[in-house]
């Protein structure tokens, strides 16, 4: 595996009166984390002179790409294991985790 560094993304919330979210993505084309920061503040900031919308946050996220790619031989990522666990200290709630293309292994059991 050879993942290499392409570029930053930022990710916008907007929240809107009823407390309804969007998300706007921006690809940079910044040299580096400080010129990220910088851009992602112009963005918002021209975000501000046309938007009614609030900020709820925002991130700035380093792109990794696999830099040899070999595709895998026998793997769909049409099919996902999908598990539904329970939330550690909160019994009244549960999170669902979903994986691609699942590892055969994970579908055996020891114990019958």
């Amino acid at each position: 595996m050879a993942l290499a560094a392409d570029g930053y993304t930022l990710v916008i919330q907007f929240a809107d009166t009823g407390g309804n979210i969007t998300t706007r993505s921006h690809d940079l084309t910044s040299a580096d984390d400080a010129a990220a920061t910088t851009d992602a503040a112009a963005i918002l900031a021209a975000y501000a002179n046309v938007t009614d919308a609030a900020v709820k946050g925002y991130s700035i996220n380093k792109k990794f790409v696999e830099q040899s790619l070999s595709l895998p031989a026998a793997a769909e990522v049409e099919n996902n294991l999908q598990l539904t666990l329970k939330i550690f200290q909160k019994p009244n709630k549960s999170g669902t985790l979903r994986i691609p293309a699942p590892k055969a292994g994970l579908f055996v059991s020891t114990s019958g």
